[in-house]
């Protein structure tokens, strides 16, 4: 959303009043695809965020936000999860290097390489990623 305060406020507005909002977001600042300095696919982690995410820190503004519109927050609950065996994070991969190939940024060869070092770390268990997810419940004031 590039305007969350409209669609909270709309929200609040058609919201019955003994009834709840809750919101589920990922914190992509804190997002990273980080094994060693400089790591490949940690660059298409930031990428995928600056091409997809219209605000990396939303979770961080989520409270106020809530409040300016009208809400109470009752629970904000935050949850770490590191990815180390799965492709939870390969569209970020995927997806980032689909626009780099496409844009001329890179080749085929190196498109075919980052995803396949995801595919080998996650098989080896050496990959890390990590994102940490919010849920956030609001009551009408």
């Amino acid at each position: 959303m590039e305007r969350p305060s409209l669609l909270l406020k709309e929200a609040r507005r058609v919201l019955d009043p003994d009834g709840c909002l809750v919101i589920c977001d990922a914190d992509f600042s804190k997002a990273s695809l980080c094994s060693s300095a400089s790591d490949p696919l940690d660059v298409c982690a930031r990428a995928f965020i600056s091409e997809f995410v219209t605000d990396p820190h939303i979770v961080a503004k989520l409270r106020p936000l809530m409040t300016d519109a009208g809400f109470v927050v009752a629970d904000f609950d935050v949850q770490s999860r590191t990815i180390a065996d799965n492709d939870q994070m390969l569209p970020w991969v995927e997806e980032t290097a689909k626009r780099m190939l496409a844009r001329g940024d890179i080749g085929q060869e190196l498109f075919d390489g980052l995803v396949s070092e995801y595919k080998r770390r996650a098989a080896a268990g050496t990959l890390y990623g990590y994102q940490v997810f919010a849920t956030a419940i609001a009551k009408p004031k």
